[in-house]
């Protein structure tokens, strides 16, 4: 039985709001981060038992603070340093992506 990723590559925009003064007037501050896209995985179906390596990249780095993954709303792990890889082969982090069920589910990458 094959599984079913859905890769998202997301803008994440912060959004700032303060008060100006006591008159309810905001201080609005929008800055938009860099767009995230998957070089890895290359393919959309696995085995059931897989392990699944997911690495992130960018057009332009310098504005990369954070990259968070996330297989539907859980938190695989964040990385503050390139290359923004997960479930690296033979290695021991991110158990979440090891041994794979079956299943869907999606990844998201969360740039900050």
């Amino acid at each position: 039985m094959k599984s079913t990723f859905l890769f998202l590559a997301i803008l994440i925009c912060n959004i700032s709001l303060s008060a100006a003064d006591s008159s309810a007037s905001l201080d609005v501050k929008f800055i938009c981060n860099e767009v995230a896209y998957f070089i890895a995985p290359t393919q959309q179906n696995f085995a059931v038992g897989d392990d699944v390596y997911v690495k992130v990249d960018f057009n332009d780095k310098r504005f990369v603070r954070l990259v968070k993954l996330y297989i539907g709303h859980q938190l695989i792990r964040l990385d503050n340093a390139a290359p923004f890889e997960w479930g690296v082969p033979n290695g021991s982090n991110d158990t979440q992506l090891r041994n794979m069920p079956a299943g869907n589910y999606s990844l998201t990458a969360e740039v900050v």
